[in-house]
């Protein structure tokens, strides 16, 4: 863990308390984040994550604070960066919450801004030789009034997918809604390719996923491949010649497996490195 973070541009100490027990964040789930990852005091894709923060305000009623500036926010970053010697791969986890109020229904729009930072192994996106198990989680599903929404719940699938040990069978189960249509898994966009074909789900939330994945696919298109949005549901997953897992924090992840089924590993493999050489 860093030693320190930063609250409302002031760099505090990470092992002494900085949230109040009024906090909204913490008791209404008044608040979202957004995990960000970079290089060398960069954030990758950094203007589309900025413009991202500014609408997701908008959309929750919150105020902007004056000083929440483009070249401010990104000299913010560096400066904990810095500060806590880290220079090379890192993750920027920024989290925005509504101030306190008297009232539950909150009258006070104005917003903290809490981010903290940590290095990656890595400095950049990684091709494992190891691919992902998959399955469906068809113990669970995503509501359609949180999967319509961008944000992340107070009660969110973080906490009954935590105790994995229960589930060893897979590394990596896809999520879908009540209707049985894959949305994502945990943490990533699930890419299916299929000959010339990419395949994604319709509805890609959270909605910071939707700013890495539209880079994937760019990259994607420039290759000639058609891109489709699409229902995809598990009796699909046998007819693609492809699977990985899109996400700005681990890149791409490629999947070996889904029950009986086995797939390629090719496009997947060129991708990072170009993805890198781009970013």
């Amino acid at each position: 863990m860093a030693r320190h973070l930063m609250l409302n541009s002031e760099i505090l100490s990470a092992d002494k308390p900085c949230l109040f027990a009024n906090n909204r964040g913490l008791k209404y789930g008044d608040a979202f984040s957004i995990v960000l990852r970079g290089n060398s005091s960069k954030v990758f894709l950094f203007d589309q994550n900025y413009e991202l923060f500014i609408k997701s305000m908008r959309k929750l009623k919150m105020k902007i604070p004056v000083l929440f500036k483009k070249s401010i926010f990104e000299t913010d970053i560096e400066l904990l960066l810095q500060k806590n010697r880290i220079y090379k791969g890192f993750t920027a986890d920024v989290t925005i919450f509504r101030n306190p109020s008297a009232t539950k229904i909150s009258d006070n729009n104005t917003v903290s801004i809490l981010i903290t930072v940590e290095k990656t192994e890595n400095e950049w996106f990684q091709d494992s030789n190891k691919g992902l198990k998959i399955d469906v989680a068809d113990w669970f599903y995503i509501p359609e009034f949180i999967s319509k929404n961008s944000f992340t719940p107070i009660y969110s699938e973080e906490l009954l997918l935590s105790n994995n040990a229960q589930f060893p069978e897979a590394d990596q189960w896809l999520l879908t809604d009540e209707k049985n249509i894959i949305l994502r898994t945990f943490d990533a966009v699930l890419f299916c390719v299929k000959g010339q074909s990419v395949f994604i789900p319709k509805n890609i939330t959270p909605n910071y996923y939707q700013i890495f994945a539209n880079f994937v696919l760019e990259i994607l298109k420039e290759y000639n491949y058609q891109i489709y949005k699409a229902n995809i549901t598990n009796s699909d997953l046998h007819e693609f010649d492809e699977l990985f897992l899109v996400d700005p924090i681990n890149g791409l992840r490629w999947v070996f497996g889904y029950k009986q089924k086995r797939y390629f590993h090719k496009i997947s493999e060129k991708l990072v490195k170009v993805i890198n050489e781009r970013l």
